[in-house]
């Protein structure tokens, strides 16, 4: 039987998923998203998915979402190009990093 990684429950456990979720949403809140900050998501191409790092250029506070750009090259998933400019959901964030 195959052990899976704890960091992978939220694809196995829908439930899961959105509680991790909500604990991010309050973390989010309390580091307070700035642009030129970095975020990581989740893209999803078919079957396919990649965690990559965008560069955030606007935020739009009242619509929960912001303005960024791929700051990688995608490698499993062709629905996206580096440098490609996209709107995220605060909802999409897994990671921050600032510079």
């Amino acid at each position: 039987m195959m052990k899976e990684s704890i960091k992978n429950v939220g694809f196995l456990c829908h439930k899961c998923s959105e509680e991790k979720r909500t604990k991010g949403q309050k973390k989010l809140k309390k580091l307070g998203l700035k642009v030129d900050d970095y975020v990581k998501s989740t893209v999803v191409d078919g079957k396919q998915q990649e965690h990559m790092w965008f560069l955030v250029m606007k935020i739009y506070e009242r619509q929960k979402e912001f303005m960024c750009r791929l700051d990688n090259e995608p490698f499993f998933v062709k629905n996206i190009e580096y440098n490609q400019i996209i709107k995220l959901k605060f909802d999409d964030i897994m990671d921050i990093k600032r510079v």
